[in-house]
């Protein structure tokens, strides 16, 4: 039998039903991959244990940053806010009752992985995003698409501040998939039928990009370094994601630009900025990576 990989897209379910029809040999195997997998990943708060001899953990996260967890998500509104900003045709559009669904679902995956269930104590939020089909260029599509649809999100929710896009006209042609992320499963779905996902905000603060790039590598397949997810959390929270300067900024770090940049956003009591910064930057303990998790 062909035992699989830690980062293999496996469930610690789907590992115990594989762990149940093995021979003696495998299932010793099978036990001390499923005790390793019951260990926690993240703390209580939801944010990333730093793992056993990581070499880019860079500092502790800075409480005084933080976001205010909703108490309770209106799958309603928040569908709503999808559809208006992203300007989502009909066709494309999903009920409330399937948005929720595909929500709670895979939260309930995360909930059902020990080291894994943590992630849903910290900033927890459903994002809808609908298909864009095949293309080539994302940064066109993120600028094309995604920005003007944070910016009037954005500017309905704080209308006497300003949006600043410091990355008008750098963005075509010039962004691309980090290398040692899972970004792609996701423009592979978007490709061919809209997403629903779960977008955890605090989990990486204080990591470096490229610490959040490399630790990412460690942790299990269905977790997926955010990218334009990103973009989609400022659309459907931008009264959270933007409150006010301390509001952690959140770095893209699932993508790059050019050889050496990353795209982040950044908040104040004056407006939200959208620029790059050098992804070989320490880390800081008011800026915070994310990952999300799709639904099925």
């Amino acid at each position: 039998m062909l035992l699989p990989n830690k980062n293999d897209d496996l469930s610690f379910e789907e590992l115990g039903v594989i762990h149940d029809q093995c021979g003696p040999v495998a299932k010793a195997w099978f036990n001390e991959e499923l005790v390793e997998r019951a260990k926690p990943l993240f703390d209580e708060t939801g944010r990333l244990i730093p793992p056993k001899g990581f070499p880019r953990f860079d500092c502790d996260p800075d409480k005084k940053f933080n976001f205010e967890k909703p108490k309770k998500i209106d799958y309603t509104e928040r569908l709503e806010r999808f559809f208006k900003f992203l300007q989502v045709a009909k066709s494309q559009r999903i009920t409330v009752g399937e948005f929720e669904d595909r929500s709670e679902t895979a939260k309930y995956r995360i909930d059902m992985n020990p080291g894994l269930s943590n992630l849903n104590h910290g900033i927890a939020l459903p994002f809808f995003i609908p298909k864009i089909g095949k293309f080539t260029d994302i940064g066109k599509v993120i600028e094309e698409k995604f920005v003007p649809a944070v910016e009037i999100a954005y500017l309905e929710a704080f209308p006497q501040r300003t949006f600043n896009n410091y990355n008008k006209g750098e963005l075509l042609g010039n962004v691309n998939v980090a290398q040692v992320n899972r970004q792609l499963k996701l423009f592979e779905k978007l490709a061919t039928g809209n997403v629903v996902g779960i977008l955890y905000t605090s989990c990486l603060q204080g990591y470096s990009v490229k610490g959040q790039r490399e630790a990412i590598d460690r942790l299990p397949g269905e977790l997926i370094l955010s990218g334009i997810e990103i973009l989609a959390g400022y659309i459907g929270y931008a009264e959270i994601l933007a409150r006010d300067w301390k509001t952690p900024v959140l770095e893209m770090s699932g993508l790059s630009v050019g050889s050496s940049s990353f795209p982040f956003f950044w908040a104040d009591n004056a407006g939200l900025g959208f620029d790059r910064g050098d992804q070989f930057v320490p880390g800081s303990g008011h800026v915070s990576g994310c990952v999300s998790v799709l639904g099925q």
